[in-house]
Formats: structure tokens, C-alpha cells, sequence
């Protein structure tokens, strides 16, 4: 599938990203009127929510591969469908980055088809959160942290704003809180994958167990099984750490910038974090406990036999 996935680490300022929208622009022979492309638009976009607000560090701002798409595809909505700005706005807060790249490349919605599919749709999990921490920000902004920062932005100059925007970017945005939840549900997903093949490896122990009973030549099968079972289950354990540990650094980078907007998602990866530790603790308790189990029996064929031989 044809995507902009070439242009997937762009960080730039917003004569940057105004560049790269109207060469990508000219190279698909998207409809974008790249005369009327610049940093004024830019800005106006960001404050409408057409796109989401640049990435701050100091007197820079930050403009990244999701901003890109967000521009692309507010210009095609409003010139090839002549979508409502408002409308466009939710189209691109709702959707995810790769969504985005994507749609770039498909038929485009009339405004009509959108707003039948958006009357009858219920709100992700996405769009809830982010209207949570918009109204938690709504209340915040009383509290004295909240004027002071308040006060710091207000009383910048219009030429110090322009300087801010034209910023040399260091590093590359922070994650979409929208982007942020479809990574946790794709952990999720293969989270549970993981412990669906377990259970399934489980039941056939057990199963090859149950059969073990009786038939003491079957021992050095099982013993067998149970050390292939060992090492998969710490294949897995790794496996599962060092995703957990990359993906909980990323998230702790981009909580470094955007502590406000996204106490509560921390607090969700958190509690699955946790969720996923007690259930690691309780498997490997219904591991011990059936290697315990196997070992009784084992002793128990063993003596069997050694009766068995005596007589």
C-alpha cells in the first residue's frame, strides 16, 4: 500500500513542514493551493485544532510526521470536498496517524458520509480521553502553576512567537494521545496471544500428564515437555519485558512534555502494567505448583517400578 511513510521521522519548524506538505503535494498531485501554504496558516490551524499543537522546547517549536499528514489532509478535505473546517478538525483529532497516511491515498469522504458515519458512531476510547484532559484543563488553569504558565505565554511578543516558530527542532514529537492508545491495544492484543498459546501448551502437559499415569515409559516424554515448556514460557517473559520496557520509555519521554495531557493514560498503562505482573505472578504459581505435582508422580511411578523390579 502506498503511504508517506518516507517522511515518517520528519521533525521540523513551520516553514519546514510548510516545504515538505507542498512537495509531497506536487509528487502525488494532491489539491492542497500551496500559495496559500505558510506559517500563518500553520498556526491558525494549530489554534482551531485542524492539527494538533507543535511540540515546545524552550523557545522552539516542533512540528512531526503526524502534523504533516493532519496539514495534507485538511487541505484535500476543504478543496477536493469542500469539507467544513470544524468538521475537518474532528476528522483529524479522531484519527490515528496511520489512518491518516493512509486515507491520503484512498478515495476521500464527502461531508455527508462523514457526518451520517459520525451520528451513529460511539466515541473511541481516543476521543473520550482527549475530551477529558480538555476539560481537566479547562479547571486546571485555575491554580496558581496553571496562571503563572498561563502568564508566561500571554506576555510573549508577536516577534518572539514568529522566532519560536522558526526553531531549529532537536528531536522528533512526542506520540498522539490518539496514537498512544492504538500501541497500548496492539500490546494488548499480543499480551493476550502470548497467554492464549501458553494455555494451550498447558492443557497439553496436562493432557500428555494424565496419560504419563500408568505408563512409566512416558517419564523422559514429559520431563521433555516440561523443559520445552520452561524455555518458551522465559522465551516469552523476555520477549514481553523488553517490549514492555522500550514502550514504557517511549511513554515516559513523552510524559516529560506532556505531563498535563496525559496523567490519566498514564495511570491506565500503569494499572496494565500492574494487571499483566499479577497475572505473570499467577501463572508462573500454576507452574510451580504442577511442576510439584509432575515431580510427586514421578516418584510415585519410580517406587512403583522399583517395587515392581524387588518382586
Amino acid at each position: 500500500m502506498t503511504t508517506l511513510k518516507a517522511l515518517d521521522e520528519f521533525a521540523g519548524n513551520a516553514n519546514e513542514l510548510c516545504n515538505a506538505v507542498i512537495a509531497a503535494s506536487k509528487q502525488h498531485n494532491w489539491r492542497v493551493e500551496p500559495d496559500s501554504i505558510n506559517e500563518r496558516l500553520v498556526r491558525y490551524y494549530a489554534s482551531e485544532g485542524v492539527i494538533d499543537r507543535p511540540d515546545r522546547q524552550g523557545r522552539d517549536s516542533t512540528y512531526g510526521f503526524r502534523h504533516l499528514v493532519q496539514l495534507i489532509m485538511a487541505r484535500r478535505l476543504s478543496h477536493e470536498q469542500k469539507w467544513s473546517l470544524q468538521l475537518v478538525a474532528q476528522y483529524n483529532q479522531e484519527t490515528t496517524t496511520a489512518e491518516l497516511d493512509r486515507s491520503l491515498f484512498k478515495p476521500l469522504q464527502t461531508e455527508d458520509e462523514f457526518s451520517k458515519q459520525a451520528a451513529v458512531r460511539t466515541p473511541g476510547e481516543a476521543v473520550l480521553l482527549v475530551q477529558k484532559l480538555k476539560r481537566d484543563a479547562s479547571l486546571t488553569v485555575n491554580n496558581s502553576a496553571g496562571l503563572d504558565m498561563l502568564a508566561k505565554q500571554t506576555s510573549a511578543s508577536p516577534r518572539s512567537s514568529r522566532s519560536n516558530e522558526r526553531g531549529t527542532p532537536s528531536t522528533k514529537p512526542p506520540m498522539a494521545i490518539t496514537d498512544v492508545l492504538d500501541e497500548v491495544r496492539r500490546m494488548k492484543d499480543e499480551w493476550l496471544q502470548e497467554i492464549s498459546s501458553f494455555k494451550n501448551m498447558q492443557r497439553s502437559v496436562q493432557e500428555l500428564s494424565s496419560e504419563v499415569q500408568g505408563q512409566g515409559s512416558r517419564v523422559a516424554e514429559l520431563n521433555d515437555a516440561q523443559r520445552r515448556l520452561m524455555a518458551t514460557l522465559e522465551q516469552m517473559a523476555q520477549v514481553g519485558f523488553q517490549r514492555e520496557q522500550a514502550f514504557m520509555k517511549h511513554v515516559g519521554q513523552m510524559l516529560e512534555r506532556h505531563t498535563f495531557e496525559v496523567k490519566d493514560q498514564l495511570s491506565e498503562v500503569a494499572q496494565t502494567q500492574r494487571a499483566l505482573e499479577r497475572h505473570a505472578s499467577e501463572v508462573k504459581a500454576q507452574l510451580d505448583e504442577f511442576a510439584q505435582k509432575q515431580q510427586a508422580l514421578i516418584d510415585l511411578i519410580e517406587e512403583k517400578q522399583k517395587r515392581v523390579a524387588d518382586s
